[in-house]
């Protein structure tokens, strides 16, 4: 899974594959998609997601950013997929990813953010989250733990497992543990306890939104002991699984 690379003379440890990366069509993020794949080739990386925010309205023309992935370059030993990491909007699950774009993307996540401003409650937020895991396009439920608004995260990645959809450990959400206070690790804990007890692999991802997080696992290897993590447990370390399971072709 991992590598050390030598980055403006500090020892980084660095992921093979990160599938949680954002460009500036996110609109809070700083590199375009050819700096974050020259950085990812860079780094040496297997595999890279972007995994841009909806624009919050499925027919905001916005929306054509994500239909473009069939031209996506060729980026040669760095395998490049494109995703999104969607936004919830009501109780029904519906996502701001329009239909079209659903079927096309090679990924897509989910969580509950800040932004829009769609919080619907705890309870409410919770069966919007529980019925957008039944949609089989839905593969990663990010941030579970970490959410900027409230739902009830341990009857929701009960769910995630059941559906079969992958449990993100957020090194974003875990930096900020240490950097703002922000949750506890107990809160990440809670992640592998669970795919540990249901025989399950989660998913690690940097949440980048500059290109120097990108693949940088440095914060997780310092907590690794303490959260009580294997090796195995970390889809990321699989990439042939991970094709697998998120459906690609060949």
């Amino acid at each position: 899974m991992v590598r050390n690379n030598n980055l403006a003379g500090l020892n980084v440890i660095m992921l093979k594959v990160d599938l949680h990366i954002h460009s500036i069509a996110s609109g809070h993020a700083y590199a375009t998609i050819y700096e974050i794949i020259m950085e990812a080739k860079r780094k040496q990386m297997e595999m890279i997601a972007i995994t841009d925010h909806g624009f919050v309205d499925p027919e905001d023309p916005m929306n054509n950013h994500f239909l473009m992935g069939s031209r996506k370059p060729d980026t040669g030993d760095l395998e490049f997929l494109w995703g999104a990491e969607a936004n919830l909007l009501n109780e029904m699950g519906k996502t701001d990813l329009p239909e079209k774009a659903l079927e096309r993307l090679d990924l897509v996540s989910i969580g509950l953010h800040i932004f829009p401003k769609t919080d619907m409650g705890r309870d409410g937020n919770t069966r919007g989250l529980m019925k957008a895991l039944e949609n089989p396009k839905v593969k990663i439920l990010a941030h579970p733990t970490q959410g900027a608004v409230p739902c009830d995260a341990g009857k929701v990645m009960e769910k995630a497992v059941a559906e079969d959809v992958l449990l993100e450990l957020n090194l974003s959400k875990l930096a900020n543990v240490e950097r703002k206070g922000q949750g506890s690790l107990n809160e990440f804990k809670q992640i592998v306890d669970l795919v540990k007890d249901k025989g399950k692999k989660l998913i690690v991802g940097s949440d980048a939104h500059f290109l120097h997080e990108i693949g940088d696992d440095s914060v997780l290897k310092k907590h690794w002991g303490e959260l009580g993590l294997e090796e195995e447990l970390i889809i990321n370390n699989y990439p042939g699984e991970l094709r697998d399971f998120l459906g690609l072709k060949e």
